[in-house]
């Protein structure tokens, strides 16, 4: 821990959700805890190169160190830390309170410090597991009984090298919901759909847009789709 892809900055926003403190203009700076557990479990691998030392090697992270030495590392990495504001402050706060939610599971069980940030990773494998299970349906509504393209399809997303899966951050949740919309609007599109396939619809579209702004595309999709529907 942590990776190029802004996790220290998602992490910090998990755990301002798991506290309860949503943004306001002065929480930009990282949590307490947030910088703690930043500065005794962060390794550099992902940001230097050996050569930047002059030891010429990685050093190990502070959790590693003796207890004094511990001490004095973690003392300047948080103020190091404390002068640097959460750039990811104001994002969306669908896949933040989810992991937060995730996260007090976790310490409930027991999970604390290094341990507590992987399980937050590990939520990332359900839905992975749930991105699949929603394919299969949705292919099985197109091609019924055309096992083959089942397999394929699932076996290519098992290998798909979409590295966004095993980090901290809120594209992971973009698939999936946008996957969800576009069921339940083919559905409309092609049967004789129900109300709640509208209400699901629109739910999951809502997500996809509060997981991430960025998948503002979807709503245009969604509007195209409906049009087409209507004339």
């Amino acid at each position: 821990f942590f990776n190029i892809v802004d996790e220290h900055a998602h992490f910090d926003l998990i755990i301002k959700y798991s506290l309860g403190h949503l943004p306001t203009k002065e929480s930009k700076s990282f949590n307490e805890e947030s910088m703690r557990l930043i500065s005794l479990f962060d390794s550099p691998e992902y940001f230097y190169r050996p050569e930047y030392y002059e030891s010429k090697q990685i050093p190990p992270p502070t959790w590693t160190l003796e207890e004094n030495k511990k001490k004095q590392e973690l003392e300047t990495e948080i103020k190091i830390w404390k002068e640097k504001k959460n750039h990811e402050e104001f994002s969306p706060p669908v896949y933040y309170s989810l992991a937060a939610l995730w996260y007090k599971i976790g310490k409930l069980v027991g999970m604390r410090d290094g341990v507590s940030i992987y399980w937050i990773r590990f939520l990332n494998v359900f839905i992975y597991v749930t991105l699949f299970w929603v394919t299969y349906f949705f292919i099985r509504g197109i091609y019924p009984e055309n096992i083959s393209i089942h397999l394929s399809i699932l076996s290519l997303l098992s290998v798909f090298p979409q590295d966004v899966f095993y980090s901290l951050n809120s594209d992971v949740l973009s698939s999936l919901f946008a996957l969800l919309t576009i069921l339940f609007l083919s559905k409309i599109y092609f049967l004789e759909a129900s109300i709640s396939h509208y209400l699901l619809a629109g739910l999951f579209l809502s997500f996809a847009f509060l997981s991430k702004i960025a998948n503002i595309p979807l709503v245009v999709t969604c509007a195209l789709i409906l049009l087409l529907y209507l004339i």
